[in-house]
């Protein structure tokens, strides 16, 4: 593994989609989906999400040796994820998502962990970067450390709090970090804030790049190591599921990072990802690829050409993407050398 771009570590967890229900079901009633996905999810959004984007990718996670672990290792490994790491577990993680007024209603299940599922972070080698998913039940924390001291960076996001302590000493986790990604919900209660521009001033006190996404409205951002400072709109876009978006912004991001571009674009290209992402059904198997990027600025310059002002407002905003192939790969060269170069005949 050493070398490889990202490095994923947590949960797997086998997503079941509903899309377009009219409301969350009350106890002894029924309601009906206009659609319906599996995926893989949990971290494995961000894995397929990174691969996509053209960074390699290995993962650190238990997945259970089951049915439903199955399909996910399959699907992982179709997507060119290494999963030299991951170990088994007796069943899979599961969540159910319900797509409700735009946003989503979730019932989750944690699968028990094996004792061992730390013990591949021992070989983690020198990844680039890491994305690290802060639950409480972290995997790796000594590797971890250990890892960052080596150079890598660690791109960390938090879940949910179903218990809405919000515990300040869950943010301790994030000691060495680089980046920091939650969601303006969750960046308020964890800095008992009442402000999204707020919270982002107290992370940025004491992480180099604090981030916070605000669903549609976009994202803030601050990077201490730069001096930068960003906010941009969000990306408007039909969406039909957002499931897993934020995981997907959070890939957009440590690929753009890798490809060093500004904080501004940092968060153009992964608000873009995550709202494409958006307009189909399920998170990891919804996210675009770098070939589906470029289709959306050309579509949106076909746009613009007619007269649209919001198009040519998106042209402008997104001129960078035209660079995007050459930076990936600047970033990825090949491994294998070309032939020499021929001889003139004299």
């Amino acid at each position: 593994m050493d070398g490889c771009d990202v490095l994923v570590a947590g949960d797997v967890f086998l997503d079941l989609v509903f899309a377009g229900v009219d409301g969350v079901p009350r106890p002894g009633t029924e309601v009906r989906a206009r659609d319906f996905g599996i995926a893989p999810g949990g971290i494995a959004n961000q894995a397929i999400a990174s691969r996509r984007l053209g960074l390699s990718v290995s993962m650190c996670s238990a997945i259970g040796d089951d049915a439903a672990g199955s399909w996910c290792r399959e699907i992982l490994s179709n997507e060119g994820v290494d999963l030299s790491f991951v170990v088994a577990a007796a069943q899979t993680s599961a969540t159910a998502s319900l797509a409700v007024e735009g946003d989503r209603a979730m019932v989750t299940w944690d699968a028990p962990r094996p004792a061992d599922s730390a013990a591949p972070f021992r070989d983690l080698g020198d990844p680039k970067s890491i994305i690290l998913y802060l639950d409480g039940r972290e995997i790796g924390g000594d590797e971890m450390r250990t890892a960052i001291t080596r150079g890598a960076k660690v791109f960390a996001d938090v879940a949910w709090d179903a218990g809405e302590t919000w515990r300040r000493d869950t943010l301790e986790a994030l000691a060495g970090c680089h980046a920091f990604l939650p969601n303006a919900v969750e960046a308020m209660a964890y800095t008992g804030t009442e402000d999204p521009h707020r919270a982002l001033s107290v992370l940025a006190e004491t992480i180099p790049v604090a981030v916070v996404t605000q669903g549609a409205a976009g994202a803030i951002a601050v990077d201490s190591l730069t001096g930068e400072s960003a906010a941009v709109a969000g990306v408007p876009v039909r969406a039909v599921d957002t499931t897993g978006a934020g995981d997907v912004f959070v890939s957009g991001f440590v690929a753009a990072t890798e490809w060093g571009l500004s904080l501004r674009d940092r968060l153009e290209l992964a608000s873009l990802a995550a709202a494409l992402s958006t307009t189909r059904v399920t998170g990891s198997l919804s996210a675009p690829t770098l070939d589906d990027i470029a289709a959306w600025r050309r579509a949106a310059d076909g746009r613009a050409q007619c007269g649209d002002t919001d198009a040519q407002d998106m042209r402008r905003r997104f001129a960078f993407i035209d660079d995007l192939p050459e930076l990936a790969r600047a970033a990825h060269p090949p491994t294998v050398p070309g032939p020499p170069p021929r001889e003139e005949t004299p």
